[in-house]
C-alpha cells in the first residue's frame, strides 16, 4: 500500500535587523520562513508565520492560498526568495 505524500514544504532562516532604532547593542531577530509547493505547477508560496506546515492537506495547490491572493493562482509568478 502506498503511503500518502504530504504537500512539499521548505523553510529558510530570516534575519531581521534592528539597526534602524539606532541602538547598536540590540540583537537582530531571527525567524524561520515556511514555504509550501504547489502540486500542480511546482511554484513555492510563503506561509504566514502563524501557519504550521503540519496543518496543510496532503495535496496543496496555489488556489488554496487564502492568505495572499496575489499568489493564489498557478499563473502568478513564483514568490521572491523561493
Amino acid at each position: 500500500k502506498k503511503a500518502k505524500k504530504k504537500a512539499p514544504v521548505k523553510s529558510e532562516e530570516v534575519t531581521g535587523d534592528d539597526s534602524e532604532k539606532g541602538d547598536s547593542s540590540s540583537a537582530s531577530s531571527t525567524s524561520e520562513q515556511q514555504w509550501v509547493g504547489c502540486d500542480s505547477c511546482g511554484k513555492w508560496r510563503k506561509l504566514p508565520a502563524n501557519t504550521s506546515p503540519d496543518t496543510l492537506p496532503d495535496e496543496w495547490y496555489c488556489n488554496m492560498n487564502t492568505w495572499d491572493t496575489c499568489f493564489a493562482t498557478c499563473e502568478a509568478a513564483e514568490e521572491e526568495g523561493a
